[in-house]
């Protein structure tokens, strides 16, 4: 499965104005909502199915879901058979020195939880997320702070005190 952006002819989205705004005035945070990354995402990402069981799995959903420190990624896809299977992943984000560093921490195939390793078969489509989501990330990771906390993040392009 790959994922890319869509072409999308006009104006550019009003989340990745929000964010050019938010780093040219460096006045005040800018604060995403997982609902409206997600609705960005759905309505800017298409899914292709892709690789040698792409005629046997379709992609049904996927999403973000924000948390305390970190998110997660699910993805949900569908079964020649009709069988829906999902999966999700965890990641920690913090930041060391001038650069923002995103982790996988565990994750799940369903409710079954497991290491960080066994979820290797779902790289190639964060992967491909991560490079069709590129612009609106090089954007964030300008921010001097990113806060991710539950239900939204918070990207403040403002110095710290103290630094």
């Amino acid at each position: 499965m790959a994922i890319k952006a869509g072409e999308s002819p006009g104006a550019p989205p009003a989340l990745f104005e929000r964010l050019e705004q938010g780093l040219y005035k460096r006045n005040a945070p800018v604060v995403i909502t997982q609902a409206e990354l997600n609705r960005y995402l759905t309505n800017h990402l298409q899914a292709n199915d892709v690789g040698p069981l792409a005629e046997y799995l379709k992609m049904a959903h996927f999403d973000i879901q924000c948390l305390d420190k970190g998110f997660d990624v699910r993805y949900a896809w569908r079964a020649q058979n009709g069988h829906l299977a999902a999966a999700t992943m965890h990641f920690e984000v913090r930041r060391e020195a001038n650069q923002f560093l995103i982790e996988p921490v565990s994750g799940s195939y369903g409710r079954l939880p497991v290491p960080r390793g066994v979820m290797a078969p779902l790289l190639p489509a964060l992967k491909s997320l991560a490079a069709a989501i590129k612009p609106e990330l090089d954007l964030a990771f300008q921010m001097n702070q990113l806060k991710f906390e539950p239900g939204r993040i918070v990207l403040d392009p403002r110095v710290e005190a103290g630094r």
